[in-house]
């Protein structure tokens, strides 16, 4: 656990760091893909930063409202108090439906086909994602379940004394390997927006099942499962329609 780093003599958190470099880095994959696969770099700079601004927001926003309760965050709001937002903390899901509704806004002030950049970008969110899982590791937050061995862990500094299973290292080591195989699979297909369904029901099966190794309190829990997994099912079966009426469609053009 390294929740802080020095930096020119100031304390840095780590967190922060690593999703710095996950941003930027995937950027400027997606930014090389995008090139590569004959699409405008100048409009995926637009979608991006749409997409990077209003995910951050969206992180920040369902983290709130996980925390807190919707009821207690908005009567917050609505007194005027808005310190509940300058609170730390980031929800991945939150961040990943306002990021994909910030790309169609950046799509549309570009007046670009947003199928035309899935391809390039969808690949580089989970890769971003692994960063975002190496800094929750090194604050201490996401923590898994107890458990005993080798490779289990503890983080003193946040209160938690006992070993727990890095869930967050297994994260960071799934989002990688979505990345690489979404990377393969733009290559062999090419329908519109498959790539996105493939992603997103990959990670809500693979989010769903570490969610039972989190152990954590601070996600929200409903009729047994967690804020997480229950959006986890609301994308899969999403992704599972929309792709199944794609399908459909191309095959009654034919």
């Amino acid at each position: 656990m390294l929740p802080y780093i020095s930096i020119f003599n100031k304390e840095v958190p780590v967190y922060g760091v690593c999703m710095v470099l996950g941003i930027l880095i995937s950027s400027y994959i997606a930014y090389k893909r995008t090139i590569k696969l004959s699409g405008d770099e100048n409009s995926l700079i637009i979608i991006a930063s749409c997409a990077i601004g209003l995910g951050l927001a969206g992180a920040k926003i369902l983290y709130v409202v996980v925390t807190y309760g919707i009821i207690n965050t908005f009567e917050q709001i609505f007194s005027g108090n808005f310190s509940l937002l300058w609170e730390s903390g980031l929800v991945f899901y939150g961040g990943l439906i306002a990021g994909i509704a910030g790309a169609y806004l950046g799509a549309w002030l570009t007046h670009e086909d947003m199928a035309l950049f899935c391809d390039a970008i969808v690949p580089c969110i989970a890769l971003g994602h692994a960063f975002g899982r190496l800094g929750c590791f090194f604050a201490g937050c996401c923590y898994g379940i107890p458990c005993e061995g080798v490779f289990c862990t503890s983080f003193p500094l946040v209160g938690i004394d006992h070993s727990t299973f890095p869930v967050q290292l297994l994260e960071m080591l799934i989002n990688i390997a979505i990345f690489f195989c979404l990377s393969c699979f733009v290559r062999k297909v090419h329908r519109r927006y498959q790539v996105l369904y493939l992603y997103l029901m990959i990670y809500a099966i693979s989010r769903f099942v570490l969610e039972f190794l989190r152990g954590d309190i601070v996600r929200g829990m409903s009729n047994g499962l967690s804020t997480s997994q229950w959006i986890s099912i609301g994308l899969f079966i999403t992704s599972i329609c929309f792709s199944i009426c794609q399908t459909a469609h191309r095959e009654e053009r034919t």
